[in-house]
């Protein structure tokens, strides 16, 4: 993300702070990975699923599972034809 991403920013200080915490720190790969997946998803989901991790004591960043739904009901509409 660019560097002007305050809110994203600090989402990701808060995210590395709480990885501390759990004594679970970043490694350099890991944090690059995460990072890209952030920038994959845009600034406003990569906050929502970096809070959503820390208020649930996560370990990783995980995709929120309305999305693989709504992927699961498009492939089925794909599928089916409707």
């Amino acid at each position: 993300f660019p560097s002007h991403d305050i809110a994203f920013a600090e989402a990701w200080k808060s995210w590395e702070k709480h990885r501390r915490e759990i004594r679970k720190t970043l490694t350099p790969s890991t944090r690059r990975m995460q990072l890209n997946k952030c920038a994959k998803w845009g600034e406003k989901k990569a906050i929502e699923t970096i809070k959503r991790s820390i208020e649930n004591g996560w370990m990783g960043l995980f995709e929120s599972t309305d999305t693989y739904k709504k992927q699961e009901n498009i492939d089925t509409r794909k599928k089916y034809g409707y």
